[in-house]
């Protein structure tokens, strides 16, 4: 099955995708005319679209939420062009945050549906929890990451590639990849100073007993901190 997960977690099925020159073209059946236009008419949905083909993701599509037209060809076929919008940096960091706290958001309604019962959840689940990672992989930022730090996976030293700039657990601490390796058992995240470095704030505003900080994860202005009681 070959399907669109939009930016909101909605999906889609479809028949084809093809990309050239920030221009990206979307085929599909069995839908309407008004679907497609409130579906891909909607720029939040549509600023990250990732492409999955029999459960394995394909590609992901960022800021493709220029709208140009739906074209009906025959045998009930609609095709819908896309055409890229370029934003600064900081426009793109302020919308990644926001979607991943919003898929975090998401995803916590959706498990508290699963535990009370609701039906034909599992799948929901699974594509929101997806999206949430991927988005949360992209945050560059250690309070942003804190707040979200479910998302990203536990530390393993079964000689894993671990790429600079990366956030992982260990031992319910969120930590930061300094420099690309491959993993090993005794490299643990909180020995391994050269390789791994602790954030040091907590998501919840939490005051921490004071730690000596490394060059790699500095406190920062406003941070608090006990010291000694």
């Amino acid at each position: 099955m070959k399907k669109i997960v939009f930016n909101d977690s909605r999906q889609i099925e479809v028949q084809s995708v093809t990309e050239s020159d920030g221009v990206l073209h979307i085929r599909m059946i069995l839908v309407t005319t008004e679907s497609l236009k409130a579906l891909f008419g909607d720029t939040f949905a549509t600023q990250r679209m990732t492409y999955f083909e029999n459960q394995q993701q394909i590609a992901a599509y960022e800021n493709y939420t220029q709208f140009k037209y739906i074209k009906e060809e025959t045998g009930g076929v609609f095709e819908v062009e896309m055409r890229q919008t370029e934003a600064d940096t900081d426009e793109r960091l302020e919308s990644l945050e926001e979607t991943t706290r919003q898929q975090a958001e998401e995803l916590k309604k959706v498990k508290e549906e699963i535990e009370n019962g609701g039906g034909n959840l599992p799948d929901t689940y699974m594509s929101v929890f997806t999206m949430a990672k991927m988005s949360a992989e992209e945050i560059t930022n250690d309070e942003q990451a804190l707040k979200v730090s479910d998302l990203y996976d536990a530390w393993s030293g079964e000689g894993v590639a671990y790429k600079t700039g990366k956030y992982l657990r260990y031992n319910n601490i969120l930590y930061k990849v300094l420099q690309n390796h491959t993993s090993q058992a005794d490299w643990t995240p909180d020995t391994a100073s050269s390789l791994y470095a602790k954030v040091l704030t907590d998501p919840d505003g939490k005051v921490l007993p004071w730690e000596q900080p490394n060059s790699t994860n500095p406190y920062k202005k406003g941070d608090r901190v006990t010291h000694k009681g």
